[in-house]
């Protein structure tokens, strides 16, 4: 099975091709106005690299954002009209779920230490929304069974492990975020005393409040290399919907705040 999948929600256009859950092809350049006229050629580019045609292609996967404006939706649009034409399903992936999997990932050491410590550990991907505010969800990181909020399944030390979305998509101001953290870890852990993982561009751009908040605390730790969406962490969630014959949901792109064209 072939997998195609795009993200264009950064300053980073990328293209890749995935077969049996592993990343065969990859094409990346900055994204600019000429790049996103160069998606379909990109594709190609991917595809041939792959040593596949596009008819051979059996599903579409595509980031949602929250991202870039014009980026983000010139992507979705893409993908939308070749699931049509293809007549191949197209899911849509949150940027949350993305950057989630990516800091579980990077986090192995501190996940299994954790765990095997019967310590529960929370993913908090934290996104930069302008405005002064912040786009997070909490997630958690679990051996057991998948539910309707697993996102997607990853491998640590030969085990098996799956990471589930266990709270709403929140938009908070950054002064009152850690507040509201606290209240939703509280009801999402069961009041358990949680181990966290930070990630996402927020905690570079609230660098100060992070640090105030996590130094000398070995409870939480802040992975600073997940700051953008990662392209094969998007195929991680994707390919994980597939291999749960789970149906393709609707192709919208994600705002934050409510979409008013022309300012109106």
């Amino acid at each position: 099975m072939y997998i195609l999948s795009i993200d264009s929600t950064t300053k980073q256009l990328s293209v890749i091709i995935s077969s049996g859950g592993e990343v065969i092809s990859k094409v990346s350049r900055g994204s600019d106005r000429n790049s996103m006229k160069m998606i379909i050629s990109d594709i190609d580019g991917a595809l041939k690299r792959a040593g596949a045609s596009i008819m051979e292609v059996d599903a579409l996967g595509v980031n949602l954002g929250p991202g870039d404006f014009t980026g983000t939706r010139i992507g979705i649009s893409i993908m939308k009209t070749l699931g049509w034409v293809l007549d191949r399903p197209v899911y849509g992936i949150n940027a949350l779920d993305i950057f989630a999997s990516g800091i579980a990932l990077g986090g192995q050491d501190f996940i299994s230490s954790n765990i095997d410590s019967d310590i529960p550990v929370v993913i908090a991907p934290c996104l930069d929304v302008r405005k002064g505010e912040i786009y997070y969800c909490l997630y958690n990181i679990t051996g057991g069974g998948k539910d309707d909020n697993t996102i997607a399944n990853i491998v640590i030390e030969s085990k098996s492990y799956k990471i589930n979305r266990i709270s709403a998509r929140c938009l908070v101001n950054a002064d009152t975020f850690f507040n509201d953290l606290l209240k939703n870890l509280k009801k999402a852990s069961g009041g358990a005393d949680a181990r966290v993982i930070f990630g996402g561009n927020g905690i570079e751009s609230y660098g100060e409040i992070f640090s105030a908040f996590t130094e000398d605390d070995d409870r939480y730790l802040l992975d600073k290399n997940n700051a953008f969406p990662v392209p094969e962490f998007l195929n991680l969630c994707v390919s994980y919907r597939i291999s749960c014959k789970a149906m393709p949901e609707k192709i919208n792109p994600v705002y934050v705040r409510e979409f008013i064209p022309f300012g109106k």
